[in-house]
């Protein structure tokens, strides 16, 4: 049984310009490490079969950094783009993924999550119920639900709601771009891409998936987790690094190396 990974890395993160003007925000260093290092952390604990999805624009300094990696099945896929109007979209790029490497079940991470809890009760979850699993974490302001993805779930830990960018959020959990998904559900993205606009936000498939009668399950992330999109965000990170890791040796947190 193959379990795969991909982790969503092809962005141009115009949010943080000037910081990720000539530099990919997975890659920037907190506390020693890239960004995309503590998700790899992560997902390496399930499966060593991984696929990053890139641009061209950031393709050789994501191979340089790749070589440290080189006990693991790591892979990429280059979309041509070279700036943030020519990209394909998040959903697009998994659409493309899925033609080239194929398994009976997904890992979709997005490489900005920056999150302590371990994905192995994900998993576990994900293998009993064979359904779509979404890792949801409850924030402590209804106005942080407004900017991400708000959800509300059943007594079975099923999502009954989904909505994007709340205006009114009914609850304070929210959907992290942290799915799994067994191989019959994520081919449904061609027919969502069929009929739907918005190639870009995982999250949009997610909803679309939900309200077209898709069982979907919500595991409960522990510890903190951070959506690492603006520099607000990336000084959280920073922070809440500094309280629980040790720096390595000869580096600065935050910046670009």
């Amino acid at each position: 049984m193959r379990t795969l990974a991909y982790i969503l890395a092809g962005g141009f993160a115009t949010r943080l310009y000037p910081l990720t003007l000539n530099y990919p925000k997975p890659l920037i260093n907190i506390c020693g490490k890239s960004i995309i290092d503590y998700v790899l952390d992560k997902v390496i604990e399930i499966t060593n079969d991984i696929v990053i999805l890139i641009n061209r624009r950031f393709e050789n300094m994501f191979k340089r950094w790749s070589e440290k990696w080189e006990d693991i099945n790591l892979n990429f896929i280059v979309e041509a783009s070279m700036r943030n109007e020519e990209k394909l979209g998040a959903i697009k790029a998994v659409a493309e993924a899925l033609k080239i490497y194929k398994a009976e079940n997904y890992i979709i991470i997005a490489s900005d999550n920056f999150f302590t809890d371990s994905l192995k009760g994900m998993y576990k979850l994900y293998l009993n119920v064979k359904k779509p699993v979404v890792a949801i974490y409850e924030v402590d302001s209804p106005e942080k639900v407004k900017e991400t993805s708000c959800v509300e779930i059943n007594d079975e830990g099923r999502i009954v709601y989904f909505e994007e960018k709340p205006k009114r959020p009914k609850s304070k959990l929210i959907a992290t771009c942290i799915y799994m998904m067994p191989h019959k559900t994520l081919i449904k993205i061609y027919e969502y891409l069929r009929n739907n606009v918005n190639p870009d936000n995982p999250g949009y498939f997610l909803r679309w998936l939900i309200i077209n009668g898709e069982e979907v399950y919500s595991y409960k992330l522990k510890g903190y987790w951070i959506d690492i999109g603006t520099l607000e965000t990336l000084n959280e990170a920073l922070i809440k690094c500094k309280e629980v890791l040790e720096p390595r040796p000869g580096f600065e947190p935050g910046t670009c190396r």
